[in-house]
């Protein structure tokens, strides 16, 4: 309690200390710009200089009044003159002050005077927004963003990951670009499968279908040598020609001359146990490609 009852007066004396006198602006829209400063004017537009240093534009047509004042920032500008380069709480004072009423641009200039002079100035840089960094250096704005980046790519590289064009990614992925291929839909794929999913045709255990085949996938039909059979048609021939089923999954080929719903079943149980698979190989070989695909005999 008595801390906050301090910290208020504090801030009262503060802003008694400047003289609350700025540029007023009043627009047609019935908004009012205070606290500012005319940088300039030309064709028609003025460029103007708001408290914490941004700058707005406005068009002198919208201006209804415009008031010329000295700013806040003004007054901190002539007592930063003033102060002497070495007179390191009279920096602080005002660097305090500056930032307890939005002047941030006076406010920098004068705490970083102050941290130049006192590099562990506490005070200095917490108004700042400095951060200690792990290696007791205070560090801000640019100076923390990259040292922050510098950590991260040295953990990132501890890990195996690796950069591509400016984005850590992982070992897999990193291999999957490398080799040239794309994702689709949260998916690796090659390019021209990508491109042939996007076309809306339909990948079935390793044949492509247009999507005008869909109605007769659905009702239990596939292509064998070009004709429309029914699968159970498909099984007999496989087994009279001496062939054999070759089913494409995500990471494995059955090949088979078994029933196709065997095969089916076969080929899903490999694929759902694959995460199992890459723990005990401690890697993830890429088989995105048909020609890395598993292939098990059965």
């Amino acid at each position: 309690m008595l801390r906050s009852a301090i910290v208020a007066v504090l801030v009262l004396f503060v802003l008694g200390t400047i003289p609350a006198r700025a540029d007023e602006i009043k627009l047609k829209s019935g908004e009012t710009i205070k606290n500012c400063k005319v940088k300039s004017k030309r064709k028609g537009r003025w460029t103007i200089v708001l408290l914490d240093g941004s700058r707005k534009i406005i068009k002198e047509s919208d201006v209804v009044s415009h008031i010329e004042k000295p700013t806040i920032a003004d007054e901190l500008d002539a007592r930063l003159k003033k102060v002497g380069k070495k007179d390191k709480e009279a920096l602080l004072a005002i660097g305090r002050e500056a930032m307890s009423v939005g002047a941030k641009k006076q406010g920098v200039k004068a705490l970083r005077k102050v941290t130049r002079l006192d590099k562990n100035n506490i005070e200095a840089h917490q108004l700042l927004g400095d951060e200690k960094c792990d290696d007791g250096k205070w560090r801000g704005g640019r100076s923390l963003a990259k040292f922050r980046q510098a950590q991260r790519d040295a953990e990132m590289k501890a890990k195996g990951w690796k950069k591509i064009k400016g984005e850590w990614v992982d070992p897999m992925t990193a291999q999957n670009i490398k080799d040239g291929l794309v994702k689709f839909k949260g998916e690796w794929y090659t390019k021209k499968f990508a491109a042939n999913l996007q076309a809306g045709m339909i990948y079935v255990e390793g044949t492509w279908y247009n999507a005008a085949d869909k109605e007769k996938l659905d009702q239990g039909k596939l292509k064998y040598k070009g004709k429309w059979l029914d699968v159970r048609d498909i099984n007999i021939k496989i087994r009279e020609n001496g062939e054999a089923w070759r089913l494409v999954g995500k990471h494995f080929i059955v090949i088979g001359a078994q029933g196709r719903k065997k095969l089916l079943i076969c080929l899903q149980h490999l694929d759902d146990t694959w995460d199992e698979m890459r723990e005990i190989f401690g890697t993830e070989p890429s088989t995105v490609k048909e020609d890395d695909k598993i292939q098990v005999f059965v």
